[in-house]
């Protein structure tokens, strides 16, 4: 968490008993884990830009070090106040054009996006062990902060070197952690796709590449092909200077047979989640079940799978 959108938005109204509650940032940590009757750690972490990578690390370092055994770690972003924009536009840190423009010749700036990203993070051999679906795994992660060598909000050289070397390292030693999140690299992973660069047309003349760097741009979606696990790096720089790595591959390979066996019982490899339906009163709730019964009967029939058990409809 970086912003203090929702600060400005109740400071326009006069004071009442649940604003500190609502604007204090330990507090947006501590709802979730209040709500969801969690008993482990709960942190809100600001390092700026690079806030949900540096969560992600803490929780690898926690679970690894047997602090908790599941973490749920990520980051928020919602825009509700126009503050911050116009600072920011003042700093000249927006483009005045619109999308970001990495590595092109016209980059001018960035530009904000909002939403919401958690990942659920477990050991590697625990989520094998429990029969969960894992869509990726995170194989190391390193945070590390700027020399004064540069401003405070510009990368230092020799300090990301050494980050990615720091997290190439761990990646080598350390226990590796199931990831069960959707983001662009397990998407990527999944798919088998580089995607194009967004909004890249010419690179810029600043920015000198030789074979040798074995650096790519796509401009196009490629397949990905590798004699190995695909792997990502993931590289967050944080403006305060915080910049962290993830190294992102792909999970092993499901058993070839289709059922496993989990503490004695014989489950299926797919993971089975409950599914939530909700409504406004119990006459929509009614509604609603009835019609996703009629769709999942439809969809049975179609498909040529047998009938499924039935479940009692509430009365």
């Amino acid at each position: 968490m970086c912003a203090n959108d929702y600060a400005d938005n109740v400071a326009s109204h006069p004071p009442n008993a649940f604003s500190t509650l609502g604007t204090l940032r330990a507090f947006q940590a501590g709802r979730i884990s209040n709500f969801f009757g969690c008993s482990g750690e709960a942190s809100t972490i600001d390092t700026e830009c690079s806030s949900s990578a540096v969560a992600i690390n803490r929780a690898c370092v926690d679970i690894i070090a047997g602090k908790c055994t599941t973490a749920l770690a990520g980051g928020a972003n919602v825009f509700t106040s126009p503050n911050f924009f116009q600072n920011l536009n003042t700093g000249k840190f927006l483009s005045p054009t619109g999308q970001c423009k990495s590595f092109d010749t016209k980059a001018d700036g960035y530009c904000r996006g909002e939403g919401v990203g958690l990942l659920l993070l477990k050991k590697l051999s625990t989520a094998q062990a429990e029969g969960d679906n894992i869509l990726a795994v995170i194989s190391g992660s390193a945070v590390r902060q700027n020399s004064n060598e540069t401003y405070i909000t510009v990368p230092h050289g020799p300090s990301q070197s050494e980050l990615y070397e720091k997290v190439l390292r761990s990646a080598t030693r350390r226990a590796r952690l199931g990831l069960l999140p959707s983001s662009k690299s397990v998407l990527m992973i999944h798919h088998k796709r580089i995607p194009p660069q967004a909004s890249f047309t010419t690179l810029n003349p600043q920015i000198t590449l030789s074979d040798s760097d074995r650096i790519a741009i796509t401009t196009t979606g490629i397949e990905w092909k590798s004699s190995g696990p695909l792997t990502v790096c993931v590289n967050n720089y944080g403006a305060s200077g915080s910049n962290a790595a993830l190294i992102v591959t792909e999970p092993p390979p499901l058993s070839t047979t289709l059922n496993q066996t989990i503490e004695g019982n014989s489950r299926s490899i797919a993971s089975s989640y409950p599914f939530i339906i909700t409504a406004f009163s119990q006459s929509s709730l009614f509604a609603n079940v009835c019609c996703c019964a009629r769709l999942s009967c439809s969809r049975t029939a179609s498909s040529g799978v047998g009938p499924q058990t039935p479940h009692k409809l509430p009365s």
